[in-house]
């Protein structure tokens, strides 16, 4: 008869580094919430007798604190480092998610919450992850917006901030967000942004410029020929393209709206695909954070000379607006796009509106 291996409360796994070694970690599940533990212990690659030795205690080391993480889950603790997590200062749990996205190659996300460390510093307040509440938050916000700040700037930390709360209650760190205590008109007023894009001449510039990441770089342009939301292009897998009698078809639940949308990819959209074409798996595997992508793709407009400010967003503005200058009808870009009120769509409409009249008046008077 077939044993059934049995599956192990606590895993101790290994995270690639760049370097070519890796970062130890602990995967356990609380309550029916997952938990990844990274130890700050590394594996080097064993290039003397030296690093073989101080690998092989680095790993006796971890499965030290394995085997008491497995008894600690056992005898019912499974809040070891709870109790000492919800006493503490704000800025102390956002300093410890610093080094979890550190880990995670999150560079640019780890600067943004060091920002708003600063910013939660300056502000004086005795914050806690535990005792905040949303008087102290909005007073942070208000005293951001005394010092200068712009509404949009105010509003993605307010945002980020949430953020890591959500992560606290997952973590069961704390048992509800003061975030999700604030009603709508309380927060930070989101502020309406020109929606930009990238015409067909300043995306061929865009396409012959080099940029810090390939990935980001396929994933952009792909983007800007789909329309697809970064949200779906995180989750895009190669099985939801698929060869039909008239082409290669992308088929794909939306994230934001769960509708589905089936878009036919034309020649520029295959060709920034990724050379790998596996039956499934993610498309765009290890794209990077959302900060992170988003710092890269201006870099690139940047380099690229082009002056509009562009975030990964404006992607999904750029396919919209080559869709309506090159004559398609509004229904069926609102198809596409899997928008379900023409009214949004007709935005997109204003603007290819605006770009045929600025055409028509850079025409030379008689």
């Amino acid at each position: 008869m077939t044993q059934t291996k049995k599956k192990e409360l606590v895993t101790l796994n290994e995270k690639p580094l760049k370097d070519g070694g890796s970062s130890l970690y602990l995967n356990y599940t609380i309550d029916g919430v997952r938990h990844k533990e990274y130890l700050q212990m590394y594996i080097v690659i064993p290039r003397t007798k030296l690093d073989r030795l101080q690998n092989e205690e680095t790993m006796k080391t971890a499965l030290a604190i394995k085997a008491k993480r497995i008894v600690e889950l056992q005898n019912g603790k499974a809040g070891f480092d709870r109790a000492k997590h919800k006493d503490m200062l704000l800025t102390d749990y956002l300093s410890k998610r610093i080094d979890y996205y550190l880990q995670r190659d999150s560079k640019s996300y780890s600067q943004h919450l060091e920002k708003i460390i600063r910013w939660l510093n300056n502000w004086g307040g005795r914050m806690t992850l535990k005792g905040a509440d949303k008087q102290q938050i909005l007073s942070w916000c208000k005293f951001m917006k005394d010092g200068g700040l712009a509404n949009t700037t105010i509003r993605g930390y307010f945002e980020t901030l949430g953020t890591q709360f959500r992560a606290a209650v997952r973590d069961e760190l704390i048992d509800v967000s003061p975030f999700d205590r604030m009603d709508k008109v309380e927060k930070p007023e989101r502020v309406e942004v020109e929606r930009e894009f990238l015409t067909m001449a300043e995306l061929r510039k865009l396409a012959a410029t080099k940029t810090q990441s390939d990935l980001v770089r396929r994933a952009f342009l792909f983007s800007c020929f789909t329309g697809l939301r970064a949200s779906d292009i995180r989750k895009l897998d190669w099985s939801n393209i698929t060869k039909t009698d008239t082409g290669w078809m992308l088929s794909i639940r939306q994230t934001k709206t769960k509708s589905m949308v089936y878009i036919p990819l034309s020649d520029n959209a295959i060709s920034v695909l990724p050379t790998i074409h596996p039956k499934n798996g993610k498309v765009f595997d290890r794209l990077p954070h959302e900060v992170t992508v988003n710092e890269t793709v201006r870099n690139w407009v940047k380099r690229a000379g082009i002056t509009k400010h562009i975030s990964f967003h404006c992607a999904r503005h750029t396919y919209a607006t080559l869709l309506l200058t090159s004559g398609v009808d509004i229904y069926t870009v609102m198809k596409l796009l899997g928008q379900k009120d023409v009214r949004v769509t007709q935005i997109y409409a204003k603007i290819v509106d605006e770009l045929k009249v600025n055409a028509i008046n850079a025409i030379p008077q008689l």
